[in-house]
């Protein structure tokens, strides 16, 4: 059952990861922290007399700012396409299917170990009620295979929902490295 502790543990692991992409990505219909400071400097350039150098600075440094805020919003649609959603879906589906499978496993288990328990106990001399519960024995033990198979089935996939996220956090690296890139060009930029 080591298998199943992995899998409860990489279900869990992916609930935490993708909420906290949901916390690292910024509201695309919200304005972002860079474009809220762009603003504020905007405002001082604005109250800054024409003739000092800091209010030209200050107006090119809130319009790199900007730039820099909208490439931002920019990145959360392809994250939560290529990322959180595909976390999200693994969640609502094959974590269900792995936590139903191993409900009707452990279910089968009690079954199974409840009708051998029931023909051991039993003290009938009728040849009958021992055929029955024997009979009965060996269908919950069928059930109890073909449960434990269904479970091995989904919980062997672990390996390649591994590779799916390992996959999905290289987008996310990538995403975030080319948003990185783009703004220390302004920065850059505005620096020139």
């Amino acid at each position: 059952m080591m298998l199943c502790t992995r899998f409860e543990h990489f279900r869990d692991d992916t609930d935490l990861v993708q909420g906290k992409f949901a916390d690292f990505l910024v509201n695309p219909n919200s304005m972002t922290s860079a474009e809220k400071l762009a603003e504020a400097m905007a405002q001082m350039s604005a109250h800054v007399d024409k003739s000092y150098a800091l209010n030209l600075d200050a107006l090119k440094f809130a319009e790199c700012l900007r730039v820099i805020g909208k490439a931002q919003r920019e990145m959360v649609a392809p994250i939560r396409e290529n990322v959180v959603t595909p976390m999200q879906k693994f969640l609502k589906e094959e974590a269900v299917n792995f936590k139903k499978a191993k409900s009707q496993l452990d279910t089968a288990v009690l079954d199974m170990d409840g009708s051998r328990s029931k023909r051991a106990r039993s003290v009938s001399p009728d040849p009958s009620v021992k055929a029955e519960l024997e009979r009965k024995e060996q269908e919950t033990k069928e059930i109890f295979e073909a449960k434990l198979e269904e479970f091995k089935t989904i919980a062997s996939q672990l390996p390649k929902h591994q590779s799916s996220q390992q996959d999905m956090l290289m987008a996310f690296a990538n995403n975030l490295l080319q948003f990185h890139t783009f703004a220390a060009e302004k920065l850059k930029e505005y620096l020139g």
